[in-house]
């Protein structure tokens, strides 16, 4: 599932301007089956400083390297990620990339959260951003998107948590194997 999310994300950051400034293999996308919502981007640096640590220095963001290479944003996902439809997801990884800077750097784009546009305005732009996928030719991210009865996803041994200062690698994540039986539908 990371590889088939990765692969969506590049697709969407080749065919949507607005999201062209984002590596996908800089995004690790992380299964949570305790979560609520669809899903939830954690920035990794602070946005005072842009680094992993904050302003007044007593506060530290977790390193996370995903085979070998730093990763800037964990996207989790949860159960009702996986429960809706390829283009449900889509909306909602588009949803999702969108609150990434600009700069790529670790922290949240400052315009592009709901406090600023408004949840009307904001699912405006994720229309208008599937839309504009659609339209450039890339079916390929849905494509991506349409699981089969049976995929893999990564999950953290331990919670995940932005106050978690310390190092997290692939050592820390374990493959599960899941079907789409168990998905509420």
């Amino acid at each position: 599932m990371n590889r088939a999310l990765r692969a969506a994300s590049g697709a969407l950051a080749a065919s949507v301007p607005a999201l062209s400034h984002i590596d996908p293999a800089r995004i690790l996308f992380v299964f949570n089956p305790h979560m609520a919502s669809r899903a939830r981007v954690f920035p990794l640096a602070f946005d005072a400083t842009g680094t992993r640590v904050s302003r007044d220095g007593r506060r530290r963001r977790p390193l996370v390297r995903f085979r070998g290479c730093r990763v800037r944003y964990v996207i989790e996902y949860g159960p009702s990620f996986l429960a809706a439809s390829p283009g449900r997801r889509l909306r909602t990884l588009v949803h999702e990339m969108l609150h990434i800077s600009p700069f790529f750097n670790g922290t949240l784009s400052r315009s592009m959260r709901h406090a600023v546009r408004g949840r009307g305005q904001f699912e405006m732009l994720v229309r208008a951003a599937v839309d504009r996928c659609a339209a450039a030719g890339g079916e390929a991210a849905f494509r991506y998107l349409d699981l089969g009865p049976k995929f893999v996803v990564m999950e953290w041994r331990r919670p995940f948590s932005l106050a978690d200062g310390g190092v997290r690698t692939e050592k820390d994540l374990r493959r599960v194997k899941r079907s789409d039986a168990g998905i509420p539908r």
